[in-house]
């Protein structure tokens, strides 16, 4: 199956960026454009993956679902109250694992993956531990299981990273992204909320999916790819600021 041009690619990623900016400067003035902008970016991720190819393996099939749960959760996230955030947390939770499953089907070297727990397991806790004076008694148990899922995530990318001389280091910088990402979202939710939890958190967030839907491509695509939505983005930040 053809799939779209390094140029097609681009263009998909500069229309996200151009999306995200707006579903930033909506969140940030709580705004009711980000109803309209919010969902259509996620859904560009998900057009990316299909056009770089992820309908052709395992792999990519999983990431779609991934990517298809996160869109879910990016939706129910744009509601104010707990049961939606509980909602999203959920979606999102099951998008990890989906992930997860996605790395097994590249493969898991389960030494470096040990290593990955080793890593992120102090950092996971430590967060937990920061947010545990402002979590709600009913929050607790889904924030440590969604922790876990996602520490998990992160470590298994270690693993896979490692598995291949070929891997694509963009699975592990993904990864990462989504997880810092997320301890904004905490932070904006249960510590303090201001424009700088969004001005970091969906950038990175954004950045993480439009990674995870490059890696998706069976061959492997031009290596400035992955840096076309993070440049336009941080373009079109500066501009639109000065």
């Amino acid at each position: 199956k053809k799939m779209m041009s390094f140029d097609g690619m681009n263009l998909l990623q500069l229309f996200g960026s151009l999306l995200v900016l707006l579903t930033t400067r909506s969140e940030e003035k709580s705004t009711n454009i980000r109803f309209l902008v919010k969902p259509l970016a996620s859904i560009v991720f998900i057009v990316t993956a299909f056009f770089a190819g992820a309908q052709e393996t395992e792999y990519g099939i999983w990431i779609i679902v991934a990517l298809n749960f996160s869109t879910l959760g990016d939706v129910a996230l744009l509601g104010k109250s707990s049961q939606l955030f509980l909602v999203g947390l959920v979606l999102f939770l099951i998008a990890h694992i989906a992930y997860i499953i996605a790395f097994l089907q590249r493969g898991i070297d389960i030494i470096t993956m040990t290593y990955g727990v080793i890593a992120v397991l102090p950092i996971a806790a430590a967060v937990l531990l920061w947010l545990w004076p402002s979590l709600p008694q009913d929050m607790r148990i889904p924030v440590i299981a969604y922790t876990l899922v996602i520490s998990a995530m992160v470590a298994s990318a270690v693993g896979t990273f490692q598995k291949n001389d070929s891997a694509d280091p963009n699975i592990l910088l993904a990864s990462i992204y989504f997880f810092i990402s997320d301890i904004f979202i905490a932070r904006d939710r249960f510590v303090r909320r201001q424009a700088i939890n969004k001005m970091i958190n969906l950038p990175l967030y954004y950045a993480a999916q439009f990674l995870f839907a490059y890696t998706t491509a069976p061959t492997p695509l031009d290596a400035s790819s992955p840096i076309v939505f993070p440049l336009s983005y941080l373009v079109l930040r500066v501009i639109t600021t000065t």
